[in-house]
């Protein structure tokens, strides 16, 4: 673990950090407790580099919803530093409960990853229940290198993701980027990881 992006992490989002350490537990194979006062604190706070909320999960056999599951994964995975992120499923925008009607599997997550983007990524999927609610909270791990969108995706006739699209984290959101913006990205992840 890297103490100055701990550092800097807890002064941007403090009630983050122990979430973020959980989260480094689950991908190293360990299934710690999950830190609920954390994450009650943390849902009331806006989205940021670290995480994001959805209030359902996506349905993989819309392509629209596809897509953006996508969009969101690879913009976590090119994160320019090693810490992991977070994707809630089950909250909405406002830190509300949303019932789940439906639920990923990580078989079904592990194959869309590794058929449009790439199969060396570490993840993780696991549950956790808040006052009788469900939801599910995607751990993912940014890679050392920069990952790219490696199939199109289609939807009557319109393309949803190109071969070669790259995305990251702007903020609380994400964006493209393109020639010159993934070369910076490939140097900063070089030094960092």
């Amino acid at each position: 673990m890297i103490q100055s992006e701990l550092i800097s992490l807890d002064l941007i989002l403090p009630s983050a950090s122990r979430l973020i350490d959980w989260g480094e537990e689950c991908l190293e194979g360990g299934y710690p407790p999950f830190p609920e006062d954390e994450f009650r604190r943390c849902i009331l706070q806006e989205e940021n580099k670290y995480y994001e909320r959805k209030s359902e999960c996506h349905n993989f056999s819309d392509p629209k919803e596809k897509a953006e599951f996508l969009r969101d994964f690879i913009s976590f995975v090119n994160s320019e530093d090693p810490r992991c992120r977070l994707i809630f499923f089950g909250i909405d925008n406002e830190g509300h409960y949303s019932e789940l009607e439906k639920k990923f599997s990580k078989h079904n997550m592990s194959q869309i990853i590794t058929s449009y983007i790439a199969s060396d990524i570490e993840f993780e999927l696991s549950e956790a229940s808040f006052d009788d609610n469900i939801i599910q909270i995607l751990v993912i791990k940014p890679t050392s290198d920069v990952k790219c969108i490696k199939k199109n995706l289609k939807y009557k006739k319109k393309e949803l993701l190109t071969e070669g699209e790259v995305w990251v984290r702007s903020h609380a959101g994400k964006k493209r980027i393109y020639g010159d913006e993934i070369q910076k990205l490939e140097g900063v992840k070089s030094t960092k990881f």
